[in-house]
């Protein structure tokens, strides 16, 4: 998401993403290098939470889900989406 021109199509898949959704608490963590160069990026797309790449979000999620009583995220069953643009 580099380029700014993607950003309308994120927030729309968000939005989308909640909508559609049968979590009303769904959680939305984003990432990769845009979202370090631009930190309103996040927050203007609508997500939760960044991380900077793949080991980062499997410790965030780790740390979250105890935190929540949620137990190991192997064990959760999370519905992913992921949009790949460069």
């Amino acid at each position: 998401m580099s380029d700014a021109r993607w950003e309308p199509e994120a927030t729309l898949c968000i939005e989308r993403l909640r909508a559609c959704s049968k979590n009303s608490d769904i959680f939305v963590l984003v990432g990769g290098v845009a979202f370090q160069s631009d930190k309103g990026l996040r927050q203007r797309i609508g997500a939760d939470a960044v991380a900077r790449d793949g080991a980062e979000a499997v410790v965030f999620l780790e740390k979250n889900l105890a935190d929540q009583g949620l137990g190991d995220y192997q064990d959760a069953r999370l519905n992913t989406l992921e949009i790949g643009v460069n």
